[in-house]
């Protein structure tokens, strides 16, 4: 059979091709019979073609003109969206158009919608002298610029809660005066943001405020808010009318011009009147913390019951509010002379940063908003900048007195930069004094003349600087470098959701923490552990010394300050060494760096630099450290604090009631005054009211070797008087003397050396305040593990000294040289503690006359006696010191055995009566007994003792002292 010539793969083509004419001329005839009649009825073949021709873009369910063909689902609801169906023939008319700008408006909306309402750009606010109120300013609330004053708005645009664009598209003046007469005609007040937050705010009419446009505006605080308006511009004709002649409905507005408005509305909070707020700044710092954490994002209530167990988790995301609320451009404050005292843009003011899902999502959790947490950032270093505008940190090569608390503060978020001043750093890099932060190190670089081209000196001093932006408040501080600038971004990142740092004075501290916290935040001058130390292990002691409580309610912050560090001549891929990349920095810090001799280094045509390559930028970065505990050494810690308190209370004197024992009382005073020593008996005491299983974990603990390893680092380096090595050698030494004592009174080896040990370590405590933390481990480990422990602490001290962090032999250790005293009697040491506490306090004048010196006894005492001979001027001077003081040392130690006997017969009655009839004054009444004794030798050796006292205290604390004399006889 013939194949058909059209057969083959030549006539598949033409027989395809002639289907696709037939069935596009279908299609044709579809169209054409659509567009002439809509009605028009199409073939089976027509209706195929056009069905297959609008599925190419159109979906299931629809139909051409994308109307719903088909019911939406089984259960039919309807919404607001309405759009106008056109149509050849449809007589067109004014609301058919009107509901199509509708519908359109309405769409573009709600893709608005699809991200947080607020500040999309833009939208600055800047006026001459605004925000530079003197710090010395007579009261906080007066003293700003006029509010006359003009303000530029910058261009921007931003969006509310109903999506509508809010848009300034060049830059606009006004002035506060314009606004402050809008308030009073139509005073309004911004009301409660409600349960999520929402970066607008609404606005409600404000029964207090001003009616008629008569009564001035109460001072206080404002918000300047922007709020989308719209108004009818220019004439348009009606049909079969002439405009302008004929009666005003002939004619209607051409157009809706749309705008913006600006108003100044009350927000409803009064700033309490007290001592903490001193300064239009101190206004401007509560406000902050304010809107931050009480009014936007309340920090108190996000986890109260009954987060987790209601409905919260189970609605949908996002805000439900969508009404025409404004968006707040910044805060004002208005002074009590009408004056504008600030205008903090970022206290009110929220970026588009997230979408409402994301932000819903994260207000669920308890987590800050990111608009909120970014908002919180920019306040804080605008409000710094603002203020060290007014007040710089140097001034006149001395760093100020004002830290971020006194600077207003109250409030700041876990990470910000801190500026500081390299030209001050320059200085004392060049100064004689060393200040690597190594004493070491400053040894080395004093002798070689070469410390000049040493970057740690610049980073000790940037260091120095960023602490002083803490120096008075309730915040610890430890120094890190960062030696790439990614180190930032990675802690910014880490701490972004972290709640803020809260600021305050600093709590009042036992005098078991006082030397740690001094220590770390750098003020402890030369003693041990103030230089050098390492900041993981300062942090770890911390944990075991500063009290739970002060970290639990932040009584105590802790924050890592960061010195960021900036190559001087790294080398650009493309383009090489070039002067911009930190050249021009080098002269800020008195160090020069040259590009061409960098330049030939990194070609290999020259060895050798002749600067730093390094220098650190001119800010240190401050960080909210992370803290958290192990739940075994929490409850370690907590049953530590809890034996302090107990063991401090153990020994506290009431001073308004008589004391039971000794029925004496002191100055009227409505608070026991707190011990400052305790006895390891009244600390084991405390120990064993724990319950059982918490001794048995904290034994555990204790035993642990990673603990006591780290425990006997730490120590040394934290605490200064366990930083001397020879006090251990010596401790041990005093322990086995103390057993051989005791052999004729206890019998049973374990009992005398635990006493042995006990009273060593309380006799120490006396002398060195910081050996109480071996009281500590004596009253809870048996006498082998006590003394094991300060074995490994001695060394630890010695690694200190191998350090030079540390010294070998304080001055005290010197006078000493027959060796600590040990007491028999605990009441004996405790008033020897409080003898050399007194004489601690006293200048080296006051104790020794021929000095002239305003240092304290205690200062020098801390020193080595190389450091003492250079403070007091000389080997003389330090020879006339440590006699005087040797001399003072002895009288209190026969002052302290003297009275620890019981008193002659009837003395301690009659000083009983004396003191009542003398109202606690110690010197009268040892005065008005010496008459009444007579010739008896054993009384007035005993009064002597007590009138010593009296003197070597002082008439103010020789009343707490009473209990040691009194109660014997």
């Amino acid at each position: 059979m013939k194949s058909h010539p059209n057969h083959g793969p030549q006539g598949a083509d033409a027989m395809l091709g002639s289907q696709n004419l037939a069935s596009e001329q279908a299609l044709l005839r579809a169209i054409a019979k659509r567009l002439s009649n809509s009605d028009a009825e199409l073939s089976t073949t027509e209706e195929a073609s056009f069905g297959a021709f609008v599925g190419k873009w159109g979906y299931g369910g629809t139909d051409y003109t994308g109307f719903p063909a088909a019911p939406g689902g089984d259960v039919n609801g309807w919404n607001s969206l309405l759009r106008t169906n056109w149509f050849n023939g449809r007589f067109m008319t004014a609301e058919a158009l009107r509901r199509q700008d509708a519908y359109f408006d309405y769409r573009a909306r709600l893709d608005a919608q699809a991200l947080m309402p607020g500040v999309a750009w833009g939208l600055g606010l800047t006026a001459e002298g605004i925000n530079a109120t003197d710090y010395h300013a007579e009261g906080p609330r007066q003293g700003g610029v006029s509010t006359e004053t003009p303000i530029t708005l910058h261009a921007g645009l931003a969006f509310d809660m109903i999506g509508r664009p809010l848009l300034v598209p060049t830059k606009f003046t006004f002035k506060l005066d314009q606004l402050i007469a809008l308030q009073k005609a139509k005073p309004r007040r911004v009301v409660g943001a409600g349960a999520q937050f929402a970066p607008c705010v609404c606005l409600a009419p404000d029964p207090g405020g001003p009616t008629g446009g008569s009564q001035a505006l109460q001072p206080g605080p404002y918000l300047l808010i922007i709020e989308a308006a719209e108004q009818p511009s220019g004439d348009a004709k009606v049909y079969g009318t002439v405009c302008g002649d004929g009666p005003p409905s002939t004619c209607q507005s051409d157009a809706w011009q749309g705008g913006f408005g600006l108003s100044l509305v009350r927000f409803p909070v009064d700033v309490p009147e007290d001592d903490t707020v001193r300064s239009p700044w101190d206004l401007r710092g509560v406000l902050s913390s304010y809107f931050f954490d009480v009014f936007e994002h309340s920090l108190i209530h996000r986890w109260d019951p009954p987060f987790a167990t209601d409905d919260g988790f189970c609605q949908g995301t996002g805000p439900g509010r969508r009404d025409t609320a404004a968006v707040a451009l910044a805060m004002v404050y208005l002074g009590e002379d009408g004056t504008a005292l600030w205008i903090d843009p970022w206290i009110p003011r929220r970026g588009i940063v997230s979408t409402p899902a994301e932000t819903a999502h994260r207000t669920t959790f308890g987590a800050p908003p990111r608009a909120a947490a970014w908002a919180r950032i920019h306040q804080f270093q605008c409000m710094l900048a603002d203020s060290l505008a007014v007040l710089p940190q140097t001034r006149e090569g001395h760093l100020a007195d004002y830290d971020l608390l006194r600077r207003g503060f109250r409030h700041i978020p876990p990470i910000g930069f801190l500026p500081i001043d390299p030209d001050y750093a320059a200085r004392q890099v060049a100064s004689d004094d060393p200040n690597t932060g190594n004493s070491a190190l400053d040894k080395v670089l004093a002798a070689g003349g070469t410390k000049a081209g040493m970057v740690s000196g610049y980073i000790a001093s940037a260091l120095s600087q960023a602490k002083t932006y803490f120096r008075t408040t309730n915040v610890a501080t430890y120094g890190v470098v960062a030696l790439h600038d990614d180190d930032i971004l990675e802690d910014l990142s880490n701490v972004f959701d972290k709640d803020p740092v809260q600021l305050d004075r600093p709590p009042a501290l036992n005098p078991i923490i006082a030397q740690l916290v001094e220590m770390l935040r750098g003020a402890a001058g030369g003693k041990a552990g103030a230089k050098g130390g390492n900041g993981l292990i300062d942090l770890i002691t911390a944990f075991f010394t500063i009290g739970l409580d002060d970290l639990v309610n932040r009584r105590i912050e802790i924050v890592k300050l960061m010195v960021p560090l900036q190559g001087l001549v790294r080398k650009h891929p493309i383009l090489g060494v070039v002067a911009e990349d930190a050249q021009d920095q080098a002269a800020d810090w008195g160090a020069v760096a040259s590009p061409l001799l960098a330049a030939m280094e990194l070609a290999g045509i020259r060895q050798g630099r002749t600067g730093p390559e390094m220098l650190p930028r001119h800010f240190v970065v401050y960080v909210k450290q992370r803290l958290v505990l192990l739940d075994a050494l929490f409850m370690l810690l907590e049953m530590f604090q809890f034996m302090i308190d107990l063991a401090l209370q153990a020994y506290a004197t009431p001073e308004k009631e008589l004391d039971p024992t000794t029925g004496v009382g002191g100055a009227p005073a409505a608070v026991a005054a707190p011990a400052q020593y305790m006895t390891t008996y009244s600390m084991r005491m405390a120990y064993k009211a724990q319950p059982q299983e918490k001794q048995v974990m904290a034994d555990a603990i204790l035993e642990h070797p990673d603990i006591q390893a780290i425990m006997s680092r730490a120590l040394p380096l934290s605490v200064p008087d366990l930083a001397v090595a020879g006090r251990a050698e010596t401790f041990q030494a005093q322990v086995d003397a103390q057993d051989k004592a005791l052999a004729s009174t206890i019998r049973d080896p374990a009992q005398r050396r635990q006493a042995a040990v006990d009273r060593v370590a309380d006799s120490y405590a006396a002398v060195y305040p910081g050996f109480q933390v071996v009281q500590m481990f004596a009253a809870t480990r048996s006498a082998d593990q006590t003394e094991a422990m300060v074995q490994q602490i001695g060394q630890g001290a010695k690694t200190a000294e191998a350090l030079a962090v540390a010294p070998a032999q304080t001055t005290e250790d010197a006078v000493l040289a027959e060796g600590t005293p040990v007491f028999a009697n605990a009441d004996a040491a405790q008033l020897y503690a409080k003898l050399r506490d007194a004489t601690g306090e006293k200048t080296v004048q006051q104790l020794a006359p021929s000095v002239k010196s305003e240092l304290t006894v205690g200062e020098i005492l801390s020193r080595s006696p190389e450091e003492a001979t250079a403070l007091l001027g000389g080997a003389q001077n330090y020879a006339r010191f440590r006699t005087a003081y040797a001399a003072q040392a002895k009288r209190s130690l026969e002052v302290s055995q003297g009275l620890a006997v019981a008193a002659p017969a009837g003395v301690s009655d009659k000083l009983k009566t004396a003191l009542t009839g003398a109202k606690g004054d110690l010197a009268k009444a040892v005065k008005t007994v010496r008459t009444e004794v007579g010739d008896n030798a054993a009384a007035k050796a005993y009064l002597d003792h007590a009138s010593t006292v009296a003197t070597m205290l002082g008439t103010s604390k020789a009343a707490s002292a009473t209990r040691f004399f009194v109660k014997r006889g």
